[in-house]
């Protein structure tokens, strides 16, 4: 089932693309304009522009500034996939750059990284008859790659505001036999309504996207509202880069410079804008929103945490239909 709330705008890549010519264009003047970089020279850079046309990952990139819910579960699947298969999207042997992104673009392996964190989480947060939602879903991996076979009549919500990602968590669901609990609804996560109140909520890569703090307390906010008492949010953030704070958490003894270069250029292709945050900074947020008890996962880098965070069980719910 399907229902719709009023469509916003998509924050996690550009629903209109640019043509590639255009965007290729565009991301060389970037690199010209901002002139050699240690590890990277500008001619270095300029290839690595020309190679991310050789692949319908990196035209996707180029084209949108980002990546939606198929892009996304390409890349955090890659490791059970792509990898074991050495074959990409088209069937094809991957290219050198391909390779990179997906096995050591620091930015992706922390979002791999992040994904089998949220995996183990919210498989802890299944009992049968528990509702569980996605916020911001995508193709809804974070909650259909799940076990429940102890959990009958557990029961899925996904809600997105691309329609193209709800039509393949749709398939994805009829796939694994799990359309029949499974609900979808297109809308800005701000502006959505959920009635009674929940388990467990994910929310994976939705407020990474907002540069308003503001704006994520209150998202984190209605998260709270929208749980029943004891129930469990799972979020993530990501960190300064060491380019935009030299007090960057990153542990950059786990990252190759060369490696560093390139996330930095690729971070450039992607054009959608990214909150750039702090743990200590996300706590205060989710403690303003209500939560406690709220822990802090890493990756091995410290770029792409999640915030496990639950509500009091002396908490109110709020009755029959609340905003989320």
């Amino acid at each position: 089932m399907t229902t719709q709330a009023t469509p916003a705008r998509c924050l996690s890549h550009h629903e209109k693309p640019l043509p590639l010519q255009q965007a290729v264009e565009a991301l060389r003047d970037r690199i010209r304009q901002e002139g050699d970089q240690p590890q990277a020279p500008v001619a270095e850079q300029l290839a690595l522009v020309d190679q991310l046309t050789q692949f319908a990952l990196g035209r996707y990139l180029l084209t949108h500034g980002g990546f939606n819910g198929y892009w996304t579960r390409y890349a955090v699947l890659h490791p059970q996939r792509g990898r074991k298969t050495g074959l990409n999207h088209d069937g094809e042997p991957f290219t050198e750059l391909e390779s990179w992104i997906l096995d050591r673009w620091p930015a992706i392996r922390a979002t791999q990284e992040r994904f089998q964190i949220f995996q183990r989480v919210l498989q802890g947060l299944i009992r049968d008859g528990a509702t569980l939602v996605s916020v911001a879903c995508g193709t809804m991996e974070d909650l259909l790659g799940l076990d429940y076979s102890h959990a009958p009549n557990a029961c899925l919500l996904g809600m997105d505001i691309d329609p193209e990602s709800l039509d393949q968590a749709r398939e994805r669901a009829r796939e694994l036999g799990l359309l029949n609990r499974v609900e979808l609804t297109q809308g800005d996560a701000w502006n959505l309504a959920l009635p009674d109140c929940r388990d467990g909520l994910a929310c994976s890569g939705l407020s990474v996207y907002e540069t308003d703090p503001q704006r994520v307390t209150d998202l984190y906010r209605r998260f709270h509202t929208a749980l029943k008492p004891g129930g469990t949010l799972v979020t993530s953030f990501i960190t300064p880069p060491p380019w935009a704070d030299p007090k960057s958490p990153w542990d950059l003894t786990r990252i190759a410079p060369r490696d560093l270069q390139r996330n930095r250029l690729l971070a450039h292709a992607r054009r959608v804008r990214v909150g750039f945050t702090t743990a200590e900074a996300v706590r205060r947020q989710l403690k303003q929103a209500g939560f406690t008890a709220i822990q802090v996962l890493n990756d091995r880098c410290r770029v792409y945490p999640t915030a496990v965070a639950r509500k009091s069980q002396n908490s109110s719910c709020a009755g029959a239909k609340v905003d989320v």
